[in-house]
């Protein structure tokens, strides 16, 4: 059947291969060799955006994607998964004027040269996941909002350059902070330590230049 969402895409780890960008290469090497188990084949998500219905604008579809793309990376990156994003727009036939995005996560790790492994827990408990992504979403979108905000400062020449190389820090040192204390509580997620070193290496970075 012919996909009618106004726009969707497969995100894949860095390194996986280009073929499991496609539906049926993904169904296919999921299921490969994957061991019998219950329950849900993948956690599906979905990201309501603010509409007319709260009095305000419906956004943009572009911006809609950007920011479901965005999160859908980040939860790929951390969780070392498939994340299929979808984009659908308003439906004037049943009255929603907003659009909205669906995250569709394979539930089990896939990593270059042998693709899909071990389920990945936030994925099939259905409680423990609903946490899981809520606090994943509110932290990602607060850190999102603020490097949005300190993007508009320039780093130019003299005090702004330093206040704007602070911002920098401040936002990178919240973020090791809590992947520290993540990784410490949840050590079996996966993807942690290199999200620890690379904002440990951007708060030295920030740090250096803020003097």
């Amino acid at each position: 059947d012919a996909i009618t969402a106004e726009r969707w895409e497969i995100l894949l780890p860095p390194g996986v291969d280009d073929e499991l960008r496609h539906p049926g290469q993904l169904c296919a090497a999921y299921h490969f060799g994957s061991e019998p188990r219950t329950g849900p084949l993948a956690g599906v998500i979905t990201l309501s955006m603010p509409g007319a219905a709260q009095g305000k604008q419906a956004p943009k579809l572009h911006d809609c994607w950007e920011l479901g793309r965005g999160f859908g990376r980040h939860l790929s990156s951390k969780l070392t998964v498939a994340v299929v994003v979808v984009l659908h727009g308003p439906d004037y036939a049943s009255g929603s004027s907003a659009p909205y995005v669906h995250l569709i996560c394979p539930n089990r790790v896939v990593r270059p040269l042998v693709g899909f492994g071990a389920f990945v827990e936030p994925l099939i408990d259905g409680e423990q996941g609903r946490a899981f992504i809520d606090r994943e979403w509110r932290e990602w979108s607060a850190m999102k909002a603020e490097q949005d905000l300190a993007g508009q400062v320039q780093p130019v020449a003299g005090q702004r350059r330093t206040e704007w190389y602070r911002t920098q820090f401040r936002l990178a040192a919240t973020r090791y902070g809590r992947l520290l204390k993540e990784a410490k509580d949840h050590p079996e997620l996966p993807g942690l330590m290199s999200d620890i070193q690379w904002y440990a290496a951007q708060c030295n970075r920030s740090r250096r230049r803020a003097g």
